[in-house]
Parts: C-alpha cells; structure tokens; sequence
C-alpha cells in the first residue's frame, strides 16, 4: 500500500471491523501474547473485534513502513500507550463497537478516539465527575456534543500518553468547532481535531506540537489486499 506523506503529515484510516473474515491464516502475523489476549474474550463477537484490530494495525504498520507485519514489535508504558520498539513512527489506536481508527506520524506523539453515537450515557452523572461546568453547558443535555467532548479528552490525555489517568477534568475542550479551550497540559502544548467517519460514531484526532499539523486520511485498502 504504501502512503505519501510529510514527516509533518498525521496519517489514518477508518477501518470496518464488522467484515473482518477471521482466516487462521492470519495468526501467524500476531504474537503468542496477542493470541492468548483475544482467546481470552468471553465472545466471539469481542474475540473477532480484538483479531481484526490487532491484524489490522500490524497490516497497515507494516505496510506503511516497508515492514514485515510479523516482525514489528510492540512495547506499552507504564501509562497503557503502545508504540513500536525502535522505529520512530509513533501510532495510536481506537475501536468502538464496529470500526476501528489508526493515527500514525513520524514527527509527533498522536492520540485518537472514537465513540459509538447509540452508546447509552448517563450524561449528568458522567458529566458532573470528569466535564467542566462550562463544558456541561455547552453540552446542554445533548449526546452528540457530549460525545464531541469526551472524544476531544480522550485524544488528547492518549496523545499525552497518560490515559484517563492524567485527568478528564483538567482538559477544557470548546465546541464549534471542537478545539481545546484555556487549560494548561503536563506533556506541552497539543494541537487537537474533530474528525469526520460513520455518521453513527463521533471521533477526535490529537498530536503534540505547537504548529496545527496536516492531516491525511488513507483509504482502506480492504482486508485481502491489506495481506497480501
């Protein structure tokens, strides 16, 4: 597949895991330990989510970077944020329900996130713990923008490589557009995006740097192609 772009340029793709044909074929692409992770989902449903995901990001790595899908080796921090060992592209990963996205840029940490619109959410509840007051008004009760907002922390706090440990609550997001409102973050300044997918989830795109970086999407080659 390959993909043209800067060393400035964020790249992504959207990925439809609902299509994913499980050929055992492809476990000799994943590790001992992924195999044993996705064997021990309840489901099926969620052990064939977690093979095509896993599939699909070392595919499209590999691809992307001339490498054996196979061969790359994957190391998480202390905080949960993988990256690959000894390869300076830095990537991030986000699935919910049936679509999975990939960042990856060869200049800037990236985090991104994606959320299912008919996910139940008890806004209040959820809001008054981890949203500020002037995120909940601007919210004002309505799913889509809660959605827009948690997305936003979401890939921020994952580009920041802290996770939801480094605090929902102390990241102000604004709406119209999405974009971070006054705050100060611990890993320096971010630069931060809504992103366009399936009308039926909401999705944010983060990376840290001081400059509003480009950003790409890649078109899914499809799962056949993206193996052979």
């Amino acid at each position: 597949m390959g993909a043209n772009c800067s060393s400035g340029t964020i790249i992504w793709w959207e990925i439809p895991l609902h299509s994913f044909p499980a050929h055992s074929r492809w476990e000799e692409c994943l590790s001992k330990d992924e195999i044993a992770r996705r064997d021990r989902f309840a489901t099926s449903l969620l052990r064939q989510r977690f093979y095509a995901t896993r599939v699909a990001c070392r595919g499209l790595l590999g691809n992307l970077l001339s490498r054996n899908p196979a061969g790359l080796e994957f190391v998480v921090s202390a905080h949960g944020k993988p990256s690959l060992r000894d390869i300076g592209w830095q990537f991030n990963v986000t699935h919910s329900e049936d679509i999975m996205l990939l960042a990856a840029s060869a200049s800037y940490p990236v985090g991104i996130d994606v959320e299912y619109v008919k996910r139940r959410i008890e806004i209040e509840a959820v809001g008054r713990r981890f949203f500020l007051p002037e995120e909940m008004d601007a919210i004002d009760g309505d799913h889509r923008r809660f959605l827009q907002v948690w997305t936003a922390k979401e890939a921020v706090l994952k580009a920041l490589g802290t996770g939801i440990a480094g605090g929902l609550e102390a990241i102000r997001i604004d709406l119209n557009p999405v974009r971070l409102g006054a705050c100060t973050l611990p890993g320096g300044p971010v630069s931060l995006q809504a992103l366009t997918v399936h009308s039926d989830y909401i999705a944010a795109l983060a990376a840290v740097t001081e400059s509003k970086p480009c950003v790409e999407q890649q078109p899914w080659p499809g799962w056949e192609r993206l193996m052979n």
